[in-house]
């Protein structure tokens, strides 16, 4: 139990000096002693160091708090060795160390349970300075928000960018985020109740109308659905929108800058009193009633009284769509103005920046001119924006084109797709014009129109039996029922009628069959369906 020389304690050095070997040493005499031996035992370790240990008791509240734990630590040691010689510890080292006891770290047991990530961020300092470390372009990325810390941390343009990447997040596997209009929204309230920004109200006026006049918004949040509409809701936001200020350039993320977005708030809320109008109209009342015809024109002349102030982030185009909304209104003879109003309207879009609404809008203004005086340029234009408008999915056309395809204006007249388009129309876009059409035929027969018969084949949910199953059978007068059209046939007259319509269908499909505009009506099948 002797120690090395290396390895001598200076309180200790009367018990090491000696060589190990050597008889006369103290530690020697401990370990090779018989019990009954007569030599005297060792001097205690802690022998002397008694009045030290009463004096850092006595001074303990006049030392400084390094000393006291200098002295603490110091007797701790020589406690443990004191005790592995066996020896005892002096009284007042131990009423020193039990009045100074060695403090660890414990957890608190009460503290509560992380629950979500932000509550791991780090503290307020930390926080800040980490935002001057930050490049503009780095600081977009951060979403996290620390509850602990709202005051410092729930700043708007954290909650902005919180909310848009919620909002636009891209599809991926694993951890990576995904797009959640329920979460956007929600950093988008948080936003606008704690901030009042401009783009905050904005995108909750929008989202609280089906997307507003954006096609791209009302795609983000379709996962909503029409649980998530609320009219009253959207006039509030946008209107508040609207009287805010320009609000710090920083609130912004995808409708900066703030002309951008007060041009934004305007279109939409147009579009929003106009729903609300319709919504609340009176039995048989066909136009919007002069106040709010009065205010939705006077927003969109404001937008597109001035050129237009392109946004940082291509999201939206408020001076095109309030061009598309006021050609519709005079397109519908709900605002002043001629054919050659809307053309001038809509012919100042560039045309890549036609969408559906306007595609189709010059399509109607062109079929409408060559109505009231054939001409086969406004022929050829009409058949041409409306096919454009039916490939990206807009749910008026088919019956449209079917007119055309009927006439013969603007295209070849093909009786098998323009029966093809009355019936799409009908069923999958329930177009009242479309079943008013068909209905004639139906009214006049049997029999009736080889085409109508094809085209309908085309479509075999409508011979659906009730177990959602197809047996081959075609049932016209269940087929006609959910075309919305009131027939009532004999089977014997069902079957033969459908048989000829399948010879008539396959060798019109055979002859005469397209397969660019094949093409372009599977595609409309389907965007429609959607």
């Amino acid at each position: 139990m002797t120690r090395g020389p290396a390895d001598s304690l200076d309180t200790v050095d009367t018990i090491d000096s000696a060589p190990v070997g050597d008889p006369t040493s103290p530690a020697a005499t401990v370990d090779s002693a018989p019990v009954d031996d007569p030599t005297p035992a060792p001097a205690p370790v802690l022998d002397g160091v008694d009045a030290a240990a009463a004096a850092a008791v006595d001074n303990a509240a006049l030392m400084e708090p390094e000393l006291v734990k200098e002295a603490a630590a110091h007797l701790r040691k020589m406690r443990a060795l004191s005790l592995a010689l066996g020896q005892d510890v002096p009284q007042a080292v131990l009423d020193f160390l039990d009045t100074h006891p060695l403090r660890r770290l414990r957890r608190d047991p009460e503290l509560p349970a992380v629950k979500f990530v932000e509550d791991l961020f780090p503290e307020t300092q930390h926080f800040k300075k980490l935002f001057t470390a930050l490049g503009a372009r780095e600081l977009e990325s951060i979403t996290c928000v620390n509850r602990q810390f709202k005051a410092e941390c729930y700043d708007a343009r954290l909650l902005t960018r919180r909310a848009c990447k919620a909002l636009i997040a891209p599809m991926g596997g694993g951890c990576a985020p995904r797009p959640s209009a329920a979460e956007a929204r929600k950093w988008y309230r948080v936003c606008a109740d704690m901030h009042g920004t401009r783009e905050a109200l904005c995108m909750l006026g929008g989202m609280a109308n089906e997307g507003g006049a954006s096609a791209t918004l009302t795609e983000l949040i379709s996962s909503l659905g029409e649980a998530a509409v609320d009219l009253d809701e959207s006039e509030r936001c946008l209107r508040a929108a609207i009287a805010a200020d320009d609000s710090h350039p920083a609130s912004y993320a995808i409708l900066a800058p703030a002309g951008h977005a007060l041009d934004v708030a305007k279109v939409d809320l147009a579009l929003t009193l106009a729903n609300k109008e319709w919504r609340d109209r009176e039995p048989g009342a066909d136009r919007l009633s002069p106040d709010v015809l009065v205010e939705t024109n006077m927003l969109l002349d404001e937008v597109l009284g001035h050129d237009a102030v392109p946004g940082d982030v291509p999201f939206r185009d408020p001076h095109r769509e309030a061009a598309t909304l006021k050609a519709q209104m005079i397109h519908k003879g709900e605002a002043p103005g001629t054919p050659s109003d809307v053309l001038a309207l809509i012919g100042a879009i560039p045309l890549d920046k036609l969408d559906a609404n306007c595609n189709y809008l010059l399509g109607e203004v062109y079929k409408k001119l060559d109505e009231e005086t054939p001409n086969d340029e406004h022929a050829r234009r009409a058949f041409d924006h409306i096919t454009r408008a039916l490939r990206a999915g807009h749910p008026g056309t088919p019956f449209d084109l079917g007119e055309l395809l009927e006439t013969g204006r603007g295209t070849e007249a093909h009786l098998p797709r323009a029966y093809y388009m009355y019936v799409m129309a009908a069923f999958h876009a329930e177009d009242p014009r479309a079943v008013a059409r068909l209905a004639e035929d139906v009214a006049a027969g049997p029999p009736y129109p080889p085409e109508l018969l094809g085209a309908m084949e085309e479509f075999p949910e409508l011979f659906l039996s009730s177990d959602g199953t197809h047996d081959g059978a075609l049932d016209l007068e269940e087929a006609f029922g959910r075309l919305g059209i009131e027939a009532h046939l004999s089977s014997d007259d069902d079957s033969d009628d459908s048989d000829d319509g399948d010879d008539s269908d396959s060798d019109e499909d055979s002859d005469d069959g397209d397969a660019s505009m094949d093409a372009i009506l599977a595609e409309a099948v389907q965007r429609l369906r959607s």
